[in-house]
């Protein structure tokens, strides 16, 4: 089996004494119980629990290396059980009926669910869902969602052979991309063993904001994708990032942000079910282009974070809003296709 999907436990602080690899659910770890002191998580999101049957208090870790029970926010001695947490689950019909299967990792083959997929729930990070094995085909790009049939991501029926989560910025120790790394594809609060000691990011979709301190508080940097070899290529202090997210666009069924919503955090070039039904629309974080129609066409309007209520707040019409895509900050004067509007909302 590879690295993926896996998280090792280890007896004493800084991956010190004894070890316990886990690939599966596990509500006993055994002759570990009570005594995990540093853990690294190789692939996926994983939940660990202080008592047995996955109950008592719940840590969420991404992939990285955590040194000691303070850097998951956890107390020594204390894991009991340890699961994958489901990222992203395949339904065998549309309208998320009949069987399901639930990913937390790379898989490039999804064995019996291969050609059988009709409709997906992301729970967290954005997936790349693929037509063919081994990560192959055409290719689709889902973030945190409810996709009741094809149609909703863009495809067709029975045509989901592999998927993988869509990493989307990596954290390296030193300048020029050096020493050890971290990959994220999800909101993480605190970075735990590369709490401030970031000093080189590759973001490699999306736009991600990036804190000094820990629960996304403190100075804020924007990043869209691009290599930035140093600190100051993002205007910050070397070892100064402590908590990380995608800067995300969330539209609104309603106005004044009533209704059922959609948050999105990559190019989206089909807004699938929320197609044409958007009539109010929330920033937070990053610079966004919205069109009127599919594939980044028609009428386009550029937002800066804040809350806009009505489609007139951004000089829009409602119901016309079907594709969404990041707009770098460095790029404002190019890529609407027919009318270009720069938009900044009342914070």
């Amino acid at each position: 089996m590879s690295s993926e999907g896996k998280i090792v436990l280890y007896q004493h602080n800084d991956f010190g004494g004894k070890s316990l690899e886990l690939s599966t659910a596990t509500p006993h770890v055994g002759a570990f119980n009570d005594i995990a002191s540093s853990i690294v998580v190789k692939g996926g999101t994983w939940r660990v629990y202080d008592d047995v049957d996955f109950k008592g208090n719940c840590y969420t870790l991404t992939p990285g290396r955590y040194r000691n029970p303070s850097s998951w926010g956890g107390k020594n001695d204390h894991i009991s059980s340890a699961q994958p947490a489901p990222c992203i689950v395949l339904y065998e019909h549309i309208d998320f009926g009949g069987q399901s299967r639930e990913l937390s990792a790379a898989s490039p083959h999804v064995g019996a669910f291969n050609d059988i997929t009709s409709s997906i729930v992301v729970k967290c990070g954005t997936w790349l869902v693929y037509k063919d094995a081994g990560f192959e085909g055409n290719c689709y790009t889902l973030t945190p969602g409810r996709y009741p049939n094809p149609s909703s991501w863009g495809g067709k029926n029975d045509h989901i052979s592999s998927v993988q989560p869509a990493l989307c910025i990596v954290l390296y120790e030193h300048v020029y991309f050096g020493g050890k790394s971290q990959e994220l594809s999800t909101a993480t609060p605190h970075l735990g063993a590369f709490n401030d000691i970031t000093s080189s990011i590759v973001v490699k979709c999306g736009t991600w904001l990036v804190y000094k301190d820990a629960e996304f508080e403190g100075n804020c940097y924007t990043l869209t994708p691009g290599r930035y070899p140093n600190p100051s290529s993002w205007g910050g202090k070397n070892d100064h990032i402590s908590s990380v997210k995608p800067a995300r666009i969330v539209l609104y069924q309603h106005y004044d942000f009533g209704g059922k919503s959609l948050e999105l955090s990559t190019a989206t070039p089909h807004v699938g079910a929320f197609n044409d039904m958007t009539s109010s629309i929330v920033v937070e974080g990053g610079t966004w282009r919205v069109y009127d129609d599919a594939e980044f066409e028609g009428n386009c309007y550029t937002f800066t974070p804040g809350r806009y209520p009505n489609p007139s707040s951004w000089g829009g019409k409602n119901d016309r809003i079907s594709s969404v895509q990041p707009a770098p900050d460095r790029e404002l004067t190019t890529g609407c296709v027919v009318e270009f509007i720069i938009i900044t909302a009342n914070l």
